[in-house]
C-alpha cells in the first residue's frame, strides 16, 4: 500500500515524523536512497580509527572474539572469555585485522582449486606425531632410546591411519596426492626421531598436543591453548616442542626490540602456561619439591629438519645455550599483552596501529576492506 503523495511522505521522514513503512515506487527509489544518506550519521563509523561506539555491538564482538578458536575450552567457567597464543600475536600484529578475520569472520574469498597446501600437511604431522607420543606414553610413560626402532614401526603404522583418514575424508580426487605424500611424511618423521633422539631419550611424556591455561587478572581473558610435545626431562626440567611444517620464526621474532613485545609471543605464552600448569597441579597435590621450569623450549621444522631454540639450558648441537632466566622479559609480556587484548575487547577498540608496517599491510588478506594500504599517510594522533 502506497500513500497518497510519496514526495509528502519523503519530507515527512526527513522531519523525524513517524509515517506508515512502504516501499518507494521505482520513479522514487534513487531519491530514496540519497535521502536515506543525508540522514545518515555526520561521523561515520570507521573501526580502523575509533572504538565500536553502540554497546549491543562492542559487546556481541567482544563474545565472538572470547569464545574463538581455542582448542581447550573446557578450560574456565561457562561464558569466560578466552585467547590463545595465536590470537596474541594476530592481535598484536594488527587489532584491525584481528577483529575483522575472527569477530566478524571475514576471510578472503578463496578462486583457485588447491590440493595440499602447507597447512594442511602441517595438520597431518601434527596428527601423526600425536597418535605416536600418546601411544608412547600409554606404554611406558617414558621415551625410551632402546625402543627406537619399535617407535619408528609405531610409526608407519600412524601414517598409514592418518593418511587412510584423509583420504576417507577428502575423497578420490586427493587419493594419489596423499599416495605421494607418504614416503616425504615418513622420511620427514624418521629423521625427526633420530635428530631429536638426544632431547626425548628418557624423557617423561606429560602430553601431545598438551592443554594449557593460566589466568592472569581478575577482569582479563583466560589464557589458553596446547602445545605440541610436553616432557619433563630426567632431571625435572619442562622441554616444549612447537612443530611447524615448513618455516619457523627468526630469532628476532620471537625477541623483545628497545622495550616493545617480541613480534612473535607463541613460545613465550607456552612457557608462562606450562610453568604455571605443573607448579599449580604440584601444589594442589601437595607433591612438594622446587618449582619446576622451563628449560628447553624451540620450534622444529619437520620439512626443513631445523631447530630454533628459544631456551636451551640443556647442550644442544644446533644452538647457544639461552637460559630461561634471560627469555623472562618476553615471557612477561604475554601477561601485558593478555591485559591489553582484554582491555581493547571491553572498550572495543581495534584500532590499525599508528605505523603499519608497510609490508605487512600488503600481504594483508583484508587491505581491501581495511583500504590503509590505499590511502594517503595518516597524521599522527
Amino acid at each position: 500500500m502506497f500513500p497518497d503523495d510519496p514526495y509528502l511522505a519523503e519530507a515527512s521522514l526527513a522531519a523525524g515524523k513517524d509515517i506508515p513503512r512502504v516501499v518507494p515506487m521505482l520513479g522514487q527509489r534513487r531519491a530514496w536512497e540519497a535521502l536515506n544518506v543525508l540522514r545518515a550519521s555526520p561521523s561515520p563509523l570507521d573501526l580502523r580509527k575509533k572504538p565500536v561506539p553502540e554497546e549491543p555491538l562492542r559487546t556481541a564482538l567482544a563474545e565472538r572474539l572470547g569464545s574463538g578458536n581455542i582448542t581447550c575450552l573446557s578450560h574456565g567457567a561457562p561464558g569466560e572469555p578466552r585467547v590463545s597464543p595465536t590470537y596474541l600475536n594476530e592481535y598484536h600484529a594488527c587489532p584491525f585485522k584481528w577483529a575483522l578475520e575472527r569477530g566478524l569472520l571475514i576471510k578472503e574469498k578463496q578462486t583457485e582449486i588447491k590440493t595440499i597446501d602447507q597447512r594442511e600437511l602441517g595438520s597431518l604431522y601434527h596428527r601423526i606425531l600425536q597418535r605416536l607420543f600418546t601411544r608412547i606414553k600409554t606404554e611406558t610413560g617414558r621415551f625410551l632410546p632402546e625402543n627406537l626402532p619399535a617407535y619408528k614401526e609405531y610409526l608407519r603404522e600412524e601414517i598409514g591411519f592418518a593418511l587412510e583418514e584423509a583420504r576417507r575424508r577428502e575423497g578420490a580426487f586427493q587419493e594419489s596426492i596423499y599416495a605421494m605424500l607418504e614416503p616425504r611424511i615418513t622420511a620427514a618423521l624418521d629423521d625427526y626421531l633420530d635428530h631429536d633422539l638426544p632431547a626425548l631419550a628418557d624423557a617423561k611424556i606429560l602430553g601431545a598436543e598438551y592443554p594449557l591455561r593460566k589466568a592472569y587478572g581478575p577482569e582479563d581473558p583466560l589464557l589458553a591453548g596446547t602445545t605440541d610435545l610436553a616432557l619433563e626431562d630426567p632431571e625435572g626440567g619442562l622441554t616444549l616442542t612447537d612443530f611447524k611444517a615448513g618455516g619457523i620464526p627468526s630469532k628476532k621474532a620471537l625477541a623483545s626490540q628497545e622495550g616493545n613485545p617480541p613480534g612473535d609471543l607463541q613460545m613465550a605464552a607456552y612457557i608462562a602456561m606450562i610453568e604455571d600448569r605443573e607448579n599449580r597441579e604440584n601444589r594442589e597435590n601437595r607433591n612438594g619439591g622446587g618449582e619446576k621450569t622451563v628449560r628447553t623450549a624451540r620450534f622444529y621444522s619437520i620439512d626443513n629438519r631445523r631447530v630454533c631454540s628459544v631456551v636451551s639450558e640443556r647442550e644442544e648441537k644446533e644452538s647457544k645455550r639461552l637460559s630461561r632466566a634471560s627469555y623472562e622479559n618476553e615471557v612477561a609480556a604475554v601477561g601485558l599483552m593478555v591485559g591489553a587484548l582484554g582491555d581493547a575487547m571491553k572498550k572495543g577498540a581495534y584500532m590499525v596501529p599508528p605505523k603499519a608496517d608497510p609490508g605487512r599491510c600488503e600481504d594483508c588478506a583484508v587491505s581491501s576492506v581495511c583500504r590503509i594500504p590505499f590511502s594517503a599517510p595518516r597524521r599522527p594522533s
